[in-house]
Formats: structure tokens, sequence, C-alpha cells
């Protein structure tokens, strides 16, 4: 475009005016580049934590006072069933990834 300007094809102001919105969109286009980014490093983080909380489960479980233990259940499990004496949790997700690929 900027060789049509100097050619004469387009005026100063059609050029200007193409000029500024084109540099309003990629703007936005940055902005929204710079969401993604912070956007992906913090399911990253969330992701890290999810396994690092998996792992640590039984052992905070067995650590910890009644009302930290409920806290955590709470997190980690959506329900329980109870059949033939047995109990079987069911997980909340992500939890119920990591149990079914532990299997």
């Amino acid at each position: 475009m900027y060789i049509d300007k100097l050619d004469g094809k387009i005026g100063e102001d059609y050029f200007l005016d193409k000029s500024g919105e084109w540099r309003k969109e990629q703007e936005s286009i940055r902005e929204t580049i710079a969401k993604h980014e912070k956007a992906n490093m913090n399911y990253l983080t969330q992701g890290v934590q999810i396994i690092e909380l998996a792992r640590k489960a039984y052992r905070l479980y067995l650590e910890q006072k009644p009302t930290e233990k409920r806290k955590l259940l709470r997190i980690l499990l959506s329900n329980c069933t109870f059949d033939s004496g047995k109990l079987y949790p069911i997980y909340n997700k992500p939890f119920d990834l990591l149990v079914i690929s532990k299997k």
C-alpha cells in the first residue's frame, strides 16, 4: 500500500486512515496473543499444582485434622458409593483422569 501511495494511486488521507486501522488491529492482535500466553502459563501452573496435590493427597490426609481432611476430600471426590462392604470413590475432574491413567 505504501508503494501505491508513493506512485500516487491512493491519496494521503486514505493511506493514513488504513494505516491507522491496521495499526489498531495489529495492537489488538498483540494484546490477544499476550492474554493467551498468560492463560497458557496459568493453565500449566494449575496442572502442576493438580499433579502435586494428587501425589501428596494420601500423606496430607493422614496428617491433617478432620476439617482439613473434609476439604481435601471435597476437592478430590464428587461422591462415593458403598457396595458389599466396600467404599468406591468417584473422583472430581481432573483427578479422575489421574486415577484412570494409574490403573
